[in-house]
């Protein structure tokens, strides 16, 4: 997750994913938004309606909250 947080540009592959065709982590990409840190493709896939913002906000509500993790320093309240 640290590496997430230092390159927007990188993704996490999904383990569901790994045996065939690879696609980002959803949620990685809803624990990125509640960190304010929607990476890159994340936000190109809103751009071109790929993904909405219902999706990543359906994806954030079931992962941890950043502030359960061991994460480097970061501005999060929630």
């Amino acid at each position: 997750m640290s590496e997430l947080l230092s390159d927007d540009s990188k993704t996490f592959v999904c383990h569901k994913t790994l045996d065939k065709e690879r696609m980002t982590c959803a949620g990685a990409v809803g624990l990125m938004s509640k960190l304010d840190r929607l990476p890159v493709i994340a936000r190109i896939g809103l751009a071109l309606d790929v993904i909405s913002q219902a999706d990543i906000e359906a994806s954030a509500a079931m992962v941890i909250e950043p502030r359960d993790l061991a994460l480097p320093s970061t501005d999060c309240t929630d």
